[in-house]
């Protein structure tokens, strides 16, 4: 049986670097923690950030280079552009179900859609981007592995599940 294909949604401003006129676009320590998602899990990147609606080099061909000079493999596909009509998430799930199998994915965002989304949302901070942190949360979440926060964060329960025992 086939694996079940694995789909990075991926927001840039925010994510790759800091949002809001970042002094470096494409932030090493960003595009090197995209890197370990990627090599980590074999997903794919579908851009959903405002960078596919630009043409040229500012756009996903600008996304489509740096992932290269990372040694990512170049966007596959874009989020359908709904015009203002929904939201990103609404444009994700869309995406998402025009697949004929539905895939394992991540949307990795500094604006949180965790409402919408759930445990799929990979929140960033906008004015850092993506974290080493986050992307294990987002190994883990795209491999079906238990979650760091919830097996390194058990000092507490264990001290209270010892007390139920006697």
């Amino acid at each position: 049986m086939a694996e079940q294909q694995k789909i990075i949604f991926l927001d840039v401003d925010g994510v790759l670097h800091a949002a809001n006129y970042a002094k470096v676009s494409f932030d090493k320590p960003c595009m090197e923690a995209l890197a370990y998602i990627q090599k980590e899990t074999g997903a794919e990147i579908v851009l959903s950030s405002t960078w596919r609606l630009w043409e040229g080099k500012t756009g996903r061909d600008a996304v489509d280079k740096a992932l290269k000079r990372f040694g990512i493999p170049k966007t596959v596909g874009q989020t359908p552009d709904l015009k203002g009509k929904a939201g990103r998430s609404e444009e994700i799930m869309q995406y998402v179900n025009r697949l004929k199998v539905p895939p394992h994915w991540i949307a990795l965002d500094d604006m949180d859609m965790t409402t919408e989304l759930g445990g799929r949302m990979i929140l960033t901070p906008p004015k850092i981007g993506l974290t080493m942190k986050l992307a294990r949360r987002a190994v883990a979440v795209l491999n079906d592995l238990p979650l760091e926060d919830e097996c390194s964060d058990s000092d507490d329960s264990d001290e209270e599940d010892l007390s139920d025992d006697e």
